[in-house]
């Protein structure tokens, strides 16, 4: 069973949701219109995906907690249902050099979904140090144009994963 969570739209779509150890997230999709032409027909419906630690109770280190991912899941579904047609482009922090750590987690969190309704493309930006996941459902009508502008972008540095 996922945390339960609470939607606001209010600055941007975000969810809110605190774990059994009084850590709380806040996961958010932000409109992101830079990143395809402008005039292209699902500009308007990109979104960066972040997950951001609003407050972490021990202040050393977020206890693995399974139920996160779950949530997670429960999140993208409900983001999705609201914003059929939705890109979301997930951008790995790396501040701190832990973006392959960040990628890895992502990916073994999408992995374990196991949810056929969305495809997940990872690429390289930045000479290839910075990994970048684009998710979006399979029915979105310009997955294969999005797919291939997203190459032209990252510089042909990209491997698909379902």
């Amino acid at each position: 069973m996922p945390y339960k969570f609470r939607f606001d739209k209010e600055i941007h779509d975000s969810y809110y949701f605190t774990t059994d150890y009084e850590v709380k997230y806040e996961v958010r999709f932000k409109e992101f219109f830079y990143l395809f032409d402008k005039t292209s027909e699902y500009t308007h419906h990109t979104y960066e995906f972040s997950i951001i630690l609003l407050y972490e109770p021990n202040e050393k280190s977020v206890p693995t907690d399974a139920k996160i991912a779950i949530t997670i899941a429960a999140i993208f579904d409900d983001f999705f249902e609201r914003q059929t047609e939705a890109v979301t482009i997930y951008i790995c922090d790396s501040s701190d050099g832990k973006q392959m750590a960040r990628h890895r987690k992502f990916s073994a969190w999408f992995a374990s979904f196991g949810n056929e309704k969305y495809l997940k493309v990872d690429f390289l930006l930045d000479e290839e140090t910075v990994p970048v996941s684009l998710v979006l459902q399979h029915i979105n009508p310009y997955k294969d144009q999005i797919i291939r502008e997203f190459e032209i972008i990252s510089g042909g540095y990209g491997q698909m994963e379902k």
